[in-house]
């Protein structure tokens, strides 16, 4: 997919606290893509129809553990399939996204992100935990290995 082309540079944002307003930075050594339909589908076919599946199949069991009342929590015709690969540089130094929210309000509509991880040869000295931080405790956090085959979920805001 990259080397096609398919693969831009990750952006995220994060909240500058001088200026007031949450402001957009590129993420350094990750690259992203939507996995979408039409010609790009035949660039990755099985990875494509899993995410979408996968996607689908996640907004409605959320809605049925949690949507108690019978309202829904997730919208079911609204995913986003986004494909973003992190990956060490040239001198072989691990990659990281650094602190941020994946929803900041305003037009972004994610409510859940998930991480497959589909690194089969994953060492601890690679890095590439992902941390969780508290939301009670402005020290708390805690890192989550990303082994084969971890599927993680976690609220976007």
């Amino acid at each position: 997919l990259e080397k096609g082309g398919m693969m831009s540079v990750g952006q995220s944002t994060r909240w500058n606290a001088d200026k007031g307003e949450a402001e957009t930075y590129e993420k350094e050594n990750v690259v992203t893509m939507q996995l979408q339909g039409g010609e790009d589908y035949f660039l990755a076919p099985r990875l494509t129809e899993y995410v979408v599946k996968l996607t689908a199949e996640i907004t409605k069991a959320v809605n049925a553990a949690i949507g108690a009342d019978g309202s829904p929590i997730l919208m079911e015709t609204h995913q986003t399939n986004k494909l973003a690969v992190c990956r060490g540089d040239k001198e072989g130094k691990s990659a990281f996204y650094l602190k941020h929210y994946d929803n900041q309000g305003g037009a972004d509509r994610r409510k859940l992100t998930c991480l497959y991880y589909m690194n089969q040869q994953w060492d601890p000295k690679d890095g590439g935990c992902f941390r969780a931080f508290s939301d009670k405790d402005p020290n708390g956090y805690e890192d989550i290995e990303p082994s084969f085959d971890r599927f993680l979920c976690f609220w976007s805001d």
